[in-house]
This record gives C-alpha cells, structure tokens and sequence, in this order.
C-alpha cells in the first residue's frame, strides 16, 4: 500500500495484538493532510505495538510528509524522539533520517545516516535500503563538496543496480553523477 495516497490502513488484531488505526487524510500532491493513529487497546502488553507505531512509524510518515513539502527541519525535528527504533525492522528510520538531513542541507549527519545502514548489512537483507543508501551517501558527500568520495558512492551505487530496472532513482543517479565528472 502506498502511504502517501491511503485513506485508512486498519491493522488485524487477536488476543496477542493490538488493533490499531492509522488514518490518513489525502491532501494534495500526493503528501498526506495528516496522520492519526489510534488503538482500540489502551493499556496492559497489547497496546505494545501501538507504542511502536507512535514512537516509529508515525515519525517516519511524518518526516516523508516534511520531505515532500521540501521542509527538511519539520523533517529532522519528526525523527527526534525515534532513534531508539534505528535497528528495529525494517530497518528504515535511519534512511529516512538521512533524507531528512538532506533536506535539511545537513550533508555530514546524511553521511552519517546513510552509512549506519552500510554498516549494517545485515539487517534486513533484502531491503533496497542498503543500495539506496549508497545513493544517499553520494548525494550527501556531492553536498559537502567531497567529488571524490560522491563519485565512489555513486558508483557503488551503480554496481549494486546494474541488473536492476532503469527505474528514476537510476536515472536520476546517473544524471548526479554525470555533474560530478
């Protein structure tokens, strides 16, 4: 489901989970008006995934939200509380803080974000976030005005997506990179 254009995301609940709500209001260009979350649990062990939900995923859609709106600080000041969450799967709040750090012209902390998840291979394999990590490295590195440092990142990049689909992010990589030589 694409968060961006979603109305409502219910989640499934049993005896062992919490049933949560995540609304949604469609705003314009595809950025959501707002996001509310609210569990039908409001207390004991249940309600330990609506706790997750509130203090991870709520901040990251809002960052997104920030990021879209071209407003990096509204983007980095939603991840504030959220870094307790950097290794919980999927493995996404670091990448989406080094977006934020991006937006908000913060080259060096972008670097920062970005290479946490290079570091970390192995959590969550098989998410692009470690691919596009390396995009995010080299843009924040082209940033910074390191070339050197971007070019490489770059094409890290590029041999992690050799075989993949010429999708934007590729395209859009190589136009970066072009600059850079």
């Amino acid at each position: 489901m694409n968060v961006m254009t979603a109305a409502t995301n219910t989640g499934i609940g049993s005896p062992t989970q919490c049933v949560f709500h995540v609304t949604i209001s469609p705003g314009v260009g595809g950025v959501p008006a707002s996001v509310t979350v609210s569990s039908e649990n409001e207390g004991g062990p249940r309600n330990d995934r609506a706790l997750v939900l509130k203090r991870r995923t709520v901040p990251e859609v809002r960052a997104l939200e920030a990021i879209k709106r071209h407003d990096g600080a509204r983007a980095v000041a939603a991840l504030e509380g959220s870094r307790s969450y950097d290794f919980a799967y999927p493995f996404t709040l670091p990448y989406v803080r080094g977006l934020a750090y991006l937006a908000a012209s913060q080259a060096q902390q972008a670097a920062a974000e970005f290479q946490k998840i290079i570091d970390h291979s192995g959590l969550n394999p098989p998410s692009p976030v470690h691919s596009l990590a390396r995009l995010g490295l080299a843009r924040a590195y082209a940033m910074a005005g390191d070339e050197a440092k971007a070019r490489t990142a770059y094409q890290d990049f590029f041999v992690l997506w050799k075989d993949a689909d010429p999708d934007v992010p590729v395209i859009q990589a190589k136009a970066e990179y072009a600059k850079l030589q």
